[in-house]
């Protein structure tokens, strides 16, 4: 159960690297790049969150990758006041993208499982079967 808590405080830890790291790496050049290239940068930064550690991570990542986004890329910076539509369309398609992709990467990773556990089986009655 100790495990458990550890491994659940590391996937949140993560969830909250991953987009602060990436606003890091993007705040230089962030005159050079445009919104959507920004927007898109985070949705990378949410995928890979969601296909390695899970919907909990990846649901955090995007919460903040929506706010960092909000306060340091979208005029007027450091400011929640979204005042430019394209901007505002931008974070909700992200939004929406986000949470599909963590739904479908937990389904792939539940049906891993499943597969797992048949194949196991199998072979266990293969194996009595053989005696």
């Amino acid at each position: 159960m100790k495990a458990h808590l550890q491994k659940q405080k590391l996937i949140i830890l993560l969830g909250i690297i991953a987009p602060s790291l990436c606003t890091l790496i993007i705040w230089p050049l962030h005159s050079i790049l445009g919104t959507s290239s920004i927007l898109m940068t985070y949705n990378l930064i949410v995928f890979l969150v969601a296909a390695r550690y899970g919907r909990t991570a990846s649901n955090l990542a995007t919460l903040l990758s929506v706010l960092a986004f909000a306060f340091f890329f979208a005029p007027p910076i450091f400011s929640f006041a979204i005042t430019d539509i394209d901007n505002i369309i931008g974070l909700v398609v992200m939004l929406i993208v986000a949470n599909i992709t963590s739904n479908l990467l937990d389904k792939i990773r539940l049906q891993a499982e499943t597969a797992q556990k048949r194949e196991n089986q199998a072979t266990a009655l293969y194996r009595l079967n053989r005696h």
